[in-house]
């Protein structure tokens, strides 16, 4: 026996397959996006997460560096020491996440500069306490240090906002693919 089909049911029948090929393709792609977008989101927090924490080894540092001109004894070095420890780690993790970012990656390099900087200035004041509190106390008292510190806050700052106009970039198109 040969069934007809008329016009109207083949069309209804076609409309459905293609809907039925269709909506998976579609929340296929979108959740292709949405992990994507995910994984561009953890990226940028991590890359926030490293420049806080340089900033808080070099606090760290400065705190050490603070006790040991106070009290001149050895042990009020070890957040100084530990500081040093781990910024060499902390900087090239910041610099390999952010590897696919020129601009971040010429302002890693100015931080670097500027915490090379900062810690010969930091290593100065101990070695100069060591022998003479006066003198150490003395540079201490120029404000060097201060603006040298200031000037990375900056830095850091500006640097977390760039990370942080991508995250907010992310986010939104996250919130569209979703």
């Amino acid at each position: 026996m040969k069934r007809n089909f008329d016009s109207p049911v083949m069309v209804g029948v076609v409309l459905l397959v293609a809907l039925l090929v269709l909506i998976p393709a579609l929340t296929y792609r979108n959740i292709r996006q949405l992990n994507e977008d995910a994984r561009g989101i953890v990226h940028t927090h991590e890359v926030l997460d490293f420049t806080g924490d340089v900033l808080l080894a070099l606090v760290d540092a400065e705190t050490g560096q603070r006790g040991f001109l106070v009290t001149g004894k050895d042990i009020f070095l070890e957040p100084y020491d530990a500081a040093l420890a781990r910024l060499d780690g902390l900087m090239a993790k910041l610099k390999d996440k952010t590897k696919d970012d020129p601009g971040q990656q010429s302002r890693i390099t100015k931080l670097q500069e500027m915490i090379f900087v900062r810690m010969e200035y930091v290593r100065q004041s101990i070695d100069l306490r060591r022998t003479n509190a006066e003198e150490a106390f003395a540079l201490v008292a120029t404000g060097k240090g201060k603006a040298q510190m200031n000037a990375i806050r900056q830095h850091v700052a500006e640097m977390k906002q760039v990370e942080g106009d991508l995250l907010k970039d992310r986010e939104s198109k996250s919130a569209a693919a979703y």
